[in-house]
């Protein structure tokens, strides 16, 4: 991710302040000692200048060695050793400009061996503690926007169980499904019970999957099953359904109630919208690291399904919380068929709050 304006703003600032208060504090100190030459002024706006650029050209190195995703003990040493590198670069480049300086004293040309070990330890330490600052303000940057990113991701999953189990409540929707249960009390007493029980277990299962972050394709699946059983007692022979889904994939980590309200979508958008209804396919497959799951249904693309449909935001916007670019979402109208289209990696956000 590109750094914003502001970002670069702060950097830069805080480049030219810190570096700045080094060189104004070392002119104050020698000022007030009676050491200050003209010569010692140029040695010390080299400390400016060069120390600006090394650090700045390491920031590069680090950005594209990816040192900030390291742990504290991969990443200290190699800060170490980072840093006595800067050391040695900008000892090498300000002793060439004092030698080309007349009366500065010792040069890189005419250091003694201990005084070059000595600079080169003191710069050393002064690049490791701009390392240390530099990786901490990182640092307490990422956990803000990993806080931030949490929250919306809890809002957001919020928002998908209440939407869920605000459309199961909804009064046509329990209107109907008692209704079917009523109807089917005196002539089909086994099923109008299993029906009963699968009302209570969508509902149930709502509430508790959608406090998690992750929960196995099968668990979700199981939900699905249990809702579109719960359609086809309203919609008989309108509404078919068939799974084409590998057992391998059960355990495949997927955001709960995402699946679910797809299948909603293709119920109220699609077979509930023609009047002979229509058939739809949940389709998944393994492609490498990643998983296909793919919903099909007959009817026809509307405003409501072309991507305002609140339960498709939500989905993109989860996608995109949950996995950035490693996920997509698509959905599109291909010969009297609407095709939904998900496409999910098996990388976890974090493990702690999976489906346990």
């Amino acid at each position: 991710m590109k750094p914003n304006l502001r970002t670069t703003s702060i950097y830069w600032a805080c480049q030219i302040v810190g570096w700045g208060i080094l060189v104004t504090g070392n002119i104050v100190n020698l000022v007030l000692q009676g050491h200050i030459t003209s010569q010692i002024i140029f040695s010390l706006l080299g400390v400016f200048v060069f120390g600006i650029a090394i650090s700045h050209v390491f920031r590069g190195l680090v950005k594209h060695w990816a040192w900030t995703e390291l742990g504290v003990l991969q990443l200290f040493p190699r800060v170490i050793i980072a840093s006595i590198s800067m050391s040695l670069v900008y000892n090498i480049c300000e002793g060439s400009v004092n030698s080309f300086l007349p009366d500065t004293g010792e040069s890189i040309l005419t250091f003694s061996d201990w005084s070059f070990v000595i600079q080169t330890l003191n710069f050393s330490i002064l690049f490791f503690v701009w390392s240390a600052l530099y990786f901490t303000i990182h640092y307490f940057q990422f956990m803000r926007k990993s806080e931030i990113r949490n929250l919306e991701l809890r809002a957001v999953n919020t928002e998908i169980e209440l939407n869920n189990l605000r459309n199961q409540l909804r009064p046509h929707f329990m209107f109907n499904s008692l209704n079917s249960i009523r109807a089917l009390i005196n002539d089909d007493p086994e099923n109008a019970k299993e029906a009963v029980t699968t009302l209570s277990s969508i509902l149930r299962n709502t509430l508790l999957l959608g406090r998690h972050e992750r929960i196995p394709l099968k668990d979700e699946l199981d939900l699905v099953q249990r809702y579109l059983r719960m359609e086809q007692i309203r919609f008989e022979e309108r509404l078919n359904v068939k799974y084409a889904i590998p057992a391998a994939l059960g355990d495949f980590p997927v955001p709960p109630l995402m699946l679910q309200t797809l299948a909603e979508n293709a119920v109220k958008h699609g077979i509930a919208r023609l009047t002979n209804g229509g058939l739809i396919e949940i389709i998944g497959a393994a492609n490498g690291a990643k998983i296909e799951l793919t919903i099909i249904n007959d009817g026809q693309l509307t405003n409501s399904t072309n991507g305002t449909s609140t339960g498709l935001v939500n989905t993109k916007k989860r996608l995109s919380l949950l996995y950035g670019e490693e996920a997509s979402f698509s959905i599109c109208e291909s010969g009297n068929k609407v095709i939904c289209k998900l496409t999910l990696p098996k990388l976890k956000l974090n493990e702690s709050t999976d489906y346990r």
